[in-house]
């Protein structure tokens, strides 16, 4: 039951949208929120590789409610979430070890990133803003930022 209490609480931790306000961004931000996002996809694999039945069925229910929008972008994510969902309802757990599992889910989550995020940009859903600047002595700054309209 703990475990179980353990992956709602990831799943309800994880915000559906970006909360902070669009502004510009100082050189190491996309860095810290780098290791924040691959904490959690390490957080959430490390927690359903402990008990992937149980973690699968609280992600099948709870998942819909985080992913919202009409965009076909969150129509990819819903989906790619949904399809690793019902992998650990229906993974034999005496099948797979432990660290398969985790192994398995973490290329998953990447999967279902990368697949959001190719289909965001193709569509045109993403405001891309590039900047390249001068800094100090002989160097350019180059800052790139991409937000989900």
């Amino acid at each position: 039951m703990a475990r179980l209490a353990l992956c709602l609480l990831l799943v309800l931790a994880a915000p559906a949208r970006s909360q902070t306000p669009e502004s510009p961004k100082a050189g190491d931000d996309w860095v810290k929120a780098l290791l924040v996002g691959e904490s959690l996809l390490i957080g959430a694999s490390w927690l359903t590789s402990s008990a992937p039945n149980e973690f699968g069925i609280v992600a099948a229910v709870l998942i819909p409610y985080a992913v919202r929008g009409n965009e076909p972008y969150h129509w990819t994510m819903l989906i790619s979430a949904e399809a690793l969902a019902f992998y650990n309802i229906q993974l034999d757990e005496d099948e797979k070890s432990r660290r398969e599992v985790f192994r398995d889910n973490l290329i998953g989550w990447h999967l279902a990133i990368g697949a959001t995020a190719a289909v965001a940009y193709f569509t045109g859903a993403l405001g891309e803003d590039v900047e390249v600047r001068p800094a100090g002595g002989d160097g350019l700054s180059l800052n790139y930022s991409v937000s989900f309209r």
